[in-house]
């Protein structure tokens, strides 16, 4: 019962290191997760955080009964990223409520987990205008320099092997995120990542275009090279009506398809 997976199952969508309890939490079979709980299965087993399934598979109800049963909203994985983080990078906004809610119940700050939030969901997938909105709502802050938590020896390491890989020219997304993570905006971010719409959100809620990273780029300079739209083009010359519109829209068709 609280053994875990010894390799990852991509066509599954589990990794390696997830439990009985993770597997269940993930595709939402909650009488299972009820049934393990009261069979008395730990909660923290594994290489995942307990919550970590259930935030990426966007899983209110699961988060709900793992941490009614001990689930840690701070426990971290190997990189150093718990369950907030997983469901940032899945763009799992009724997950990243739920947790924020049971923060505020433990008197934690939200605001910097929801910029922390912001980054990643604009870093990853899902940078939607829906998303840059609910975010907002949290108190994320719009132009937070984000730098990864890279404290955790295996970390480190991961990291300083992108970054040697991007600089001798075996460019990917991964090591071009690697190399240029630090002090990354969202917006900076999200047009790296190709996510036009989100970039507009985030400028039309006030994200500045001056704003450099490490390696001194603006987030003009993530454009360079790429068939970006109009509307970011002329936000870059200063004309921001463009991604405005296009925030609003894509905004109102969100709440349309509610």
């Amino acid at each position: 019962m609280n053994r875990w997976t010894r390799k990852d199952s991509p066509l599954a969508g589990i990794p390696l290191g997830a439990t009985s309890l993770h597997i269940s939490s993930y595709f939402k079979h909650h009488g299972v997760l009820r049934l393990l709980i009261s069979a008395r299965a730990k909660v923290e087993a594994g290489l995942h955080p307990a919550l970590s399934a259930a935030a990426i598979g966007n899983n209110p109800e699961g988060i709900r009964l793992l941490y009614a049963a001990g689930g840690r909203l701070d426990r971290r994985n190997l990189f150093g990223d718990a369950a907030f983080e997983y469901a940032a990078s899945m763009a799992a906004l009724d997950a990243l409520e739920e947790l924020a809610m049971l923060a505020r119940l433990r008197s934690e700050p939200v605001d910097v987990a929801a910029s922390k939030a912001l980054y990643l969901v604009s870093a990853h997938r899902g940078a939607s205008a829906e998303a840059v909105h609910r975010l907002l709502q949290l108190r994320a802050d719009v132009n937070v320099a984000y730098t990864a938590d890279m404290r955790t020896v295996p970390a480190k390491t991961v990291l300083a092997a992108l970054q040697l890989k991007h600089r001798y020219g075996q460019r990917t997304m991964m090591s071009r995120w690697a190399y240029h993570h630090d002090r990354q905006t969202p917006l900076m971010a999200a047009i790296m990542s190709g996510q036009y719409e989100g970039a507009a959100a985030l400028i039309a809620a006030g994200a500045r275009l001056d704003l450099r990273d490490s390696r001194n780029w603006t987030a003009a300079d993530f454009a360079q090279g790429h068939a970006v739209p109009d509307f970011l083009v002329e936000a870059f010359e200063g004309r921001l009506d463009g991604c405005r519109r296009v925030a609003a829209i894509a905004y109102a068709n969100s709440l349309l398809e509610l």
